[in-house]
């Protein structure tokens, strides 16, 4: 229950410790149970509202995209219009200091596609949550009730973009295709649903560098 509060909170709400030390709310739950303790229904009943959520956000969403396609049109055609207009001024002399003006003000006003929630992410490599992070409004989650199906995953394999994830810090990508992505001030919780021994085999190996950085603290772990 707490870590569906705090996914539902913390793309809203931000904590002033002190001075610049302004953090997320975000929670990370680690529950260790048994096989036949429910699990399942437990989490289906609990993130059933966030589920309706999305299915609404998902109908807005596809509005508010289907009205971006259609700036994003009526922009390019007037963005064209003045670079047309400034190629025919210059190749014939004339000054074009008003058609700079006027493309400096259309390129200032380009319209922005709108981001959609994705709240929830169960199998997901590193990269796919920073994609989600920076594509998607910045707030998400990683919830299961079958623990291995993120231990077993890629999800957890970089401790330091997740530590940096829950304390707010920005997230940045560089790729050759998508150039330079910032996630600014993301937010994640973390609610995984796992038996002692699919934990205890994700560990194996892994746990000094775990605890070391940091990673097996920010977790509450309940068993």
């Amino acid at each position: 229950l707490l870590v569906v509060l705090s996914l539902v909170c913390q793309g809203r709400i931000r904590v002033k410790k002190r001075g610049k030390l302004i953090s997320p709310v975000s929670l990370w739950f680690l529950v260790i149970q048994g096989s036949g303790e429910r699990k399942t229904t437990v989490v289906r009943k609990l993130l059933a509202a966030v589920q309706a959520f999305l299915t609404e956000q998902a109908e807005t969403f596809q509005k508010a995209l289907d009205n971006f396609a259609a700036d994003m049109s009526a922009w390019k055609s007037e963005y064209k219009g003045i670079e047309d207009s400034i190629r025919k001024r210059t190749a014939s002399g004339i000054p074009i200091d008003n058609e700079k003006t006027r493309l400096r003000e259309i390129s200032s006003k380009k319209p922005k596609r709108p981001k959609p929630f994705r709240l929830i992410l169960e199998k997901a490599t590193p990269q796919a949550i920073l994609a989600t992070l920076c594509d998607c409004l910045g707030t998400t989650s990683l919830i299961t009730d079958e623990g291995g199906n993120i231990f077993n995953s890629r999800a957890l394999s970089d401790f330091g973009m997740l530590s940096k994830a829950w304390d707010g810090s920005d997230l940045s990508s560089e790729t050759v295709g998508d150039g330079s992505r910032t996630a600014v001030a993301p937010s994640i919780s973390v609610g995984i649903f796992s038996q002692k021994e699919v934990l205890a085999a994700f560990l194996d190996g892994k746990e000094d560098i775990a605890r070391a950085s940091g990673f097996l603290a920010r977790y509450y772990i309940v068993s």
